[in-house]
């Protein structure tokens, strides 16, 4: 037990590893989702550019100016203003009607709709679009319908069924479910290897026998992931249930995977201060890395598009198996022995970097 009480207080009392523990996982759990957090866009502003002034036109407008994504807030004659609007940004998209389009659909020629959109922004570019041609398609089957009733072609023109979707794994459609709850992941594997790399530093402690340098570090290993449990609780129990991200995994078992997850990251993270002289350079290296390694766990870009050198290195790294076992149990509600391969990955992590650190900590001297 003094042993455990010495590591924490060692922990505490370091200004450095206190502060990335415990503010850096509140900070980014508070600001990391802000942006995402209404999860859908609505109400963005498009200026239409009306040149044919016809029923059909007319009639278009008011369907655009109906749904809940858009919002018609300048109407203009001139492509060439509509196009300054858009690159001042006071709005984000240009509906252009061209002339001739209600003669077109008369006379049974293809009509065009043209639609600009700043794709800077990719929900907002995702939200118009989707909506325009969403409004596009129920005008198209309305007018079908409207000339079958003429034609007596009703079950040539009009489809009969009509086909509705329901997302079972991301209800809102939106970031807070698909993406979240991975980066939540990543931010407890990465700020947990910086503390746990900084202090193993920062002690420069030598030990003589392997056995007591395993000791060591199952000590530190385990007073770090405590902490961090507490963490995973939190973001878990209540943050996942106030920005609305569904949990569909058992608690008890998600708990479980999760205290093997930190295991194996801490353990990590003592290894790699074994390697630097400076707290500082391992908070470096952890940061530098934070933004290629999210790329690589996969739900951001495809794994199968990577090189296969990049996903063989992907199997040491406990955020891969910790975010990968997470979709599996928690966004797809599958038992625990879909997930059984990653845990076996983390464990053998843990066991291989408890031996390197261990045999780091009893031959070289920190300085």
């Amino acid at each position: 037990m003094r042993v455990f009480l010495n590591e924490f207080k060692a922990i505490f009392t370091h200004a450095g590893v206190r502060f990335i523990i415990i503010v850096g996982p509140l900070f980014y759990a508070f600001l990391y989702p802000l942006p995402y957090k209404n999860d859908i866009v609505t109400g963005q502003p498009i200026v239409l550019v009306d040149l044919d002034q016809s029923t059909l036109s007319r009639r278009l407008m008011r369907m655009l100016e109906s749904t809940p994504s858009i919002h018609i807030t300048h109407f203009s004659q001139s492509p060439q203003e509509a196009k300054r609007l858009l690159e001042t940004e006071q709005v984000y998209g240009i509906v252009l009607i061209p002339k001739f389009f209600e003669r077109a659909i008369y006379t049974s020629t293809p009509a065009r709709v043209e639609l600009y959109t700043n794709a800077n922004y990719f929900l907002i570019y995702s939200a118009i679009a989707n909506a325009v041609v969403d409004v596009l398609d129920t005008l198209s089957d309305a007018i079908k319908t409207h000339k079958s009733l003429f034609e007596s072609e009703i079950a040539k023109e009009h489809n009969l069924l009509s086909l509705q979707t329901i997302p079972l794994y991301n209800p809102s459609v939106g970031y807070l479910n698909y993406a979240i709850a991975n980066v939540f992941i990543f931010i407890l594997h990465q700020t947990l290897l910086m503390g746990t790399s900084m202090l193993t530093c920062a002690q420069g402690r030598v030990v003589s026998h392997f056995s007591s340098a395993l000791r060591l570090m199952w000590v530190r290993c385990v007073c770090f992931s405590v902490i961090y449990a507490f963490l995973a609780l939190l973001y878990l129990g209540v943050l996942f249930p106030y920005y609305g991200i569904h949990i569909h995994a058992n608690p008890s078992v998600l708990l479980g995977f999760m205290l093997v997850f930190l295991m194996s990251t801490a353990s990590c993270g003592v290894v790699l201060g074994t390697f630097v002289r400076k707290g500082t350079q391992a908070a470096q290296i952890v940061l530098i890395s934070s933004l290629p390694l999210v790329f690589m766990m996969g739900f951001i870009w495809p794994l199968e598009l990577m090189p296969r050198f990049l996903r063989l290195l992907l199997q040491i790294v406990p955020a891969y198996h910790g975010i990968s076992s997470m979709v599996m149990l928690n966004q797809l509600g599958a038992p625990l022995s879909a997930a059984f391969s990653h845990v076996i990955y983390l464990v053998g992590i843990l066991g291989l970097a408890l031996c390197v650190g261990a045999w780091r900590l009893s031959r070289k001297t920190h300085a």
